[in-house]
């Protein structure tokens, strides 16, 4: 996964340029060693792409808040945007259009730096894993979120920036100890089939 360029705007968006999913069409959210160490505490092999999609522990891995799978990413170049769900979404901006949106998920931080990385990695992960992720993280500049340890409730919308219509994955974090998962484990996030739909109008919730 690579990035062409990163950084904040207004001091509340923080983003980051033509980033792509690589070999599958998927992203992944997570902290490495939090997956690593529900890996461990379940038994379970190296290859959890297999377990995740042939046993429960997929579905469970989300709805405890360790991992986000996001399924059905095209073969495209998108900007990445992290934000406070107190903020406006970027996405609400302007002639900014939101064609998406997935709420209900739940995000335990515990490392204090979540990150964006391609399924691949969990075709055979372990401690290995964990320190690539981590090191390829900041030499390529791929998207991290560093965020005090606790837990979230996440919104995830998906839409088009800007005059070039740039497709674009925002991530709305509200802190919220009790927040509960009422998500979509398989929510689609193809942008194809919905792009540029609507205008942007909705926000989300406030902190």
């Amino acid at each position: 996964m690579t990035t062409r360029e990163s950084g904040v705007i207004d001091g509340r968006y923080v983003y980051f340029e033509e980033v792509h999913p690589e070999f599958y069409n998927y992203f992944v959210l997570a902290e490495p060693a939090a997956v690593e160490r529900f890996r461990t505490e379940n038994g379970l092999p190296a290859d959890l792409l297999s377990e995740f999609t042939t046993s429960d522990f997929g579905d469970a891995i989300v709805k405890q808040g360790v991992l986000i799978p996001m399924a059905s990413i095209g073969p495209d170049y998108y900007d990445i945007v992290f934000s406070n769900a107190k903020h406006p979404a970027l996405l609400s901006m302007d002639d900014n259009r939101i064609a998406l949106t997935a709420d209900g998920y739940v995000v335990n931080v515990v490392d204090g730096c979540l990150r964006l990385f391609s399924l691949h990695y969990l075709k055979n992960y372990g401690p290995h894993a964990v320190e690539s992720i981590e090191t390829l993280s900041h030499e390529y500049n791929q998207p991290r979120h560093e965020l005090a340890p606790g837990r979230y409730a996440l919104t995830i919308l998906g839409g088009h920036r800007g005059e070039y219509r740039t497709p674009t994955y925002e991530f709305r974090f509200r802190a919220d100890p009790d927040a509960a998962f009422s998500g979509n484990v398989n929510f689609d996030f193809n942008l194809d089939e919905v792009a540029d739909s609507s205008p942007a109008t909705a926000t989300s919730p406030t902190a």
